[in-house]
């Protein structure tokens, strides 16, 4: 039998109800938005330990020798270059050291704790521990998808703000993020029909799981690898991944509202944490649209030497 949760998730002080296998009802979920800036050095979902919810970051002053821990070898993607970087600059999440928060929660090394946290609360620490190294300018180079006017950030034309990058958050969130959908009809699954779905946030290892996957496919993969729990179906008891796939998606689509619904959900929980872009306007005409930050080249975008590069070239 499920241990019962007390969790909660609301936009004010108020308390939301929690189903009876101690999820949180989806319908419950409320997403604030807000920028960086205001949130400073705070996960937006956080980890669950010691009884806290623990968000607030700490980390030790950067060197040169974190420099070289984002350009060693082996670092073949974000969960690698993560799981390595992350445990040696950070110093605390909510007070308490990673070794500490891993040995809690029987993770067994700082490294495979990062790798297991949220994406979400990831890509927040990047962008605090690039606030922190090199500032808030960041160049963009991009140009107006409306009258094609070239955007190219330098001294003289000024750099944009990085505390400006918008971001989800969940406020007043209790306990672990797994949320309950209950479906309309339901579907067919191993001689069983699934009523209901858990579902939590994208978590960082899972990025591994999607190398290969067309550019078209990848939110619907997400959306599997959120995918956590199917708990009418015995045969899925105790089993935490690779639940969904394409058949159980074919077989969910049949009908089109619970479909729609379990979209929503991952779509929502997708919208958590950072949009990893820029707000612009367009000087010329007045467009708005939004450029993405330069990232995913990860050891330029946190190294010292972008404090150098960050006000001759785009990052």
């Amino acid at each position: 039998m499920a241990q019962k949760s007390s969790a909660a998730v609301a936009a004010e002080t108020s308390q939301e109800p929690v189903s009876a296998s101690g999820t949180i009802p989806f319908e419950t979920l409320k997403v604030q938005k807000v920028n960086l800036e205001d949130f400073p050095n705070r996960l937006p979902i956080g980890i669950f330990a010691f009884g806290e919810r623990l968000q607030e970051l700490e980390f030790h002053p950067y060197t040169t020798e974190h420099d070289i821990l984002l350009t060693r070898k082996g670092n073949e993607d974000l969960k690698d270059t993560m799981g390595r970087f992350l445990p040696e600059i950070i110093k605390t999440i909510g007070g308490h050291s990673l070794n500490d928060i891993a040995r809690e929660l029987g993770q067994g090394s700082p490294k495979k704790l990062v790798e297991r946290m949220y994406l979400a609360d990831v890509l927040t620490t990047v962008l605090n521990i690039r606030l922190a190294t090199v500032g808030e300018d960041v160049a963009i180079r991009d140009k107006c998808p409306n009258c094609s006017t070239k955007i190219e950030d330098n001294d003289e034309n000024g750099y944009h703000d990085l505390g400006t990058v918008e971001m989800g958050i969940i406020p007043l969130l209790e306990e672990k993020p797994i949320f309950e959908i209950n479906l309309e009809k339901g579907f067919r699954v191993a001689n069983d029909t699934a009523t209901t779905i858990h579902v939590e946030p994208f978590k960082l290892f899972q990025m591994s799981k999607l190398k290969g996957t067309p550019q078209k496919q990848i939110m619907r993969r997400m959306m599997y690898e959120m995918v956590c729990g199917i708990p009418d179906i015995p045969a899925f008891a105790g089993i935490k991944s690779g639940l969904f796939s394409d058949n159980e998606y074919a077989a969910l689509g049949k009908n089109l509202d619970d479909r729609d619904r379990l979209n929503e959900a991952a779509e929502t929980l997708l919208s958590v944490g950072p949009r990893m872009s820029i707000n612009l306007i367009c000087d010329a005409c007045s467009f708005e649209y939004s450029s993405a930050l330069p990232w995913q080249d990860v050891d330029n975008f946190l190294s010292q030497s972008a404090r150098a590069s960050a006000r001759r070239m785009d990052l």
